[in-house]
């Protein structure tokens, strides 16, 4: 990351607005008397970018100039080939308002976040450095490197490890310890377990282990073929059961079909007999039907006595 411009106003003794250009420069001071507010100028490249400040931490109401109900940062830097700026105004009384722009073509400015928990992730993804790790490798806090040259070895040795963490190496070698102890009781075990249950481990006894394994191997070849041949005569007596199942069930079905043949060739017999008995009726009326002559005259006399007898009938009604 590299400052290009900071503006404050309404921070502790800059009331009015302050504006910093570090454009065109590759190294500089900010110097002046004691209570001039040089950790202060300092102080609002943290504040701009993470809303925190060391010593101060989140609490940063306190640092509003007294004649004032707010106090506004501008911070312009440049991070990874691209320029960018953040805005920030913390209110006595209200909530922060926050903004991250990037510079895009020209003299345009494309927003990339608001607000302060979206700025604050944008942040830390384009800076890829948390507050804590922006102030112990950008931005030293006051008299720490001073105490740094000043302190003893040991009071050194502890500054350097705040600052660059290095306490992570400790923990790092606590956990090591605890690996390697772990490891080393597992060892013992195992080799314990060794000398008491593998004591007989020897190249001869593998060997011999070996060429079991393989006559075991050839057997369990054959037991394979015999397993196979066994599922194959399992499979052929189902096929037989159900075959010996089916040819009683049409034996039985045979013996009824048998008995019913019976039957009908006696209902046969009987139904030729009627009709030989049936015929010889047939001959016998066609016989008598052959033998009936048809007498005109006598046809006549009857219709006529039919119908003379119907009179008398119905004189004989009156």
């Amino acid at each position: 990351m590299r400052p290009l411009k900071v503006k404050v106003k309404g921070f502790t003794a800059f009331a009015d607005e302050v504006d910093l250009d570090f454009a065109g420069l590759d190294l500089f001071a900010v110097t002046g008397p004691t209570g001039a507010g040089k950790t202060s100028l300092i102080q609002t490249i943290p504040i701009a970018l993470y809303g925190r400040a060391p010593k101060v931490a989140d609490d940063l109401r306190q640092l509003i100039s007294p004649s004032t109900e707010h106090a506004r940062f501008h911070f312009e830097f440049m991070a990874h080939g691209g320029r960018y700026r953040i805005s920030r105004v913390i209110h006595r009384t209200r909530p922060t308002s926050v903004a991250l722009e990037e510079h895009v073509d020209g003299e345009e400015w494309r927003s990339l976040a608001r607000g302060v928990r979206q700025t604050a992730e944008k942040i830390e993804e384009l800076l890829g450095l948390d507050y804590d790790t922006f102030t112990r490798v950008v931005l030293l806090p006051q008299n720490e490197f001073d105490a740094f040259l000043r302190g003893k070895p040991d009071e050194r040795r502890a500054i350097l490890t705040r600052l660059l963490a290095l306490e992570i190496y400790g923990k790092i070698q606590q956990r090591a310890n605890q690996l390697a102890a772990g490891a080393r009781t597992e060892a013992d075990v195992l080799m314990s377990v060794l000398e008491r249950d593998y004591a007989d481990a020897t190249p001869e006894r593998l060997s011999e282990v070996r060429d079991a394994l393989a006559r075991a191997a050839g057997e369990v070849e054959v037991l394979a073929g015999s397993v196979e041949a066994l599922e194959r005569g399992r499979t052929l007596a189902v096929d037989v059961r159900q075959a010996q199942r089916d040819w009683t069930q049409a034996s039985e079905t045979l013996a009824e079909l048998q008995g019913d043949l019976a039957e009908a060739r006696e209902e046969h017999f009987d139904a030729e007999h009627a009709v030989q008995e049936a015929l010889e009726s047939l001959r016998g009326i066609d016989e008598a039907l052959a033998a009936i002559t048809y007498d005109a005259d006598r046809h006549l006399a009857l219709m006529r006595a039919q119908e003379q007898s119907a009179r008398l009938t119905e004189i004989h009604r009156r």
